[in-house]
């Protein structure tokens, strides 16, 4: 008897907080599939995270006139990435990787909302930020650099002072 009302007690509870990941944020625009923009991460939904209302206009102001060369720089890519808490896209345009790829840096921190960017095009890259100093940018925009600097073979090759499974 006591356990039935003990279970009777705690159910509601229970119940409400067993539904509180489905309730609709209210202060998620409509439209939106993702409650936070770590929903992104793993997934191939690289488009939707783009256009979504939290980081369209950040894009849009920090990539200027190259928001184009930008998306056509990023056309071939993998899914959405997480580097030092930073949303990652990195890709390439069609057949020319090596040659033109770009990436995009998402802050998914909603108070501290931030888009940077970077474009690898005919040998040179421009940083797209609002960032002056490179000490401040990113790990994931820095590390992206590093390995389109190496033409990926820092990812590919072993370096020499690195052993596999030699103690």
């Amino acid at each position: 008897m006591c356990m039935r009302l003990l279970v009777r007690r705690w159910l509601p509870v229970a119940t409400l907080l067993a539904l509180l990941p489905l309730v609709i944020r209210a202060d998620i625009a409509a439209g939106t599939r993702h409650a936070r923009l770590l929903d992104y991460v793993g997934s191939y939904e690289s488009n939707q995270l783009l256009a979504d209302p939290r980081v369209a206009p950040l894009l849009q102001r920090v990539a200027g006139d190259q928001l184009e060369h930008l998306r056509e720089n990023i056309n071939v890519l993998g899914p959405v990435d997480l580097v030092s808490g930073w949303l990652k896209l990195a890709g390439n345009a069609p057949h020319a990787g090596t040659e033109e790829e770009a990436v995009i840096c998402v802050n998914p921190d909603p108070d501290r909302a931030e888009v940077q960017a970077a474009i690898f095009s005919k040998g040179k890259i421009m940083v797209l930020s609002e960032q002056t100093d490179y000490m401040n940018l990113p790990l994931c925009i820095k590390d992206w650099i590093t390995q389109v600097n190496s033409l990926h073979h820092d990812r590919m090759v072993r370096p020499s002072n690195v052993s596999l499974g030699q103690r």
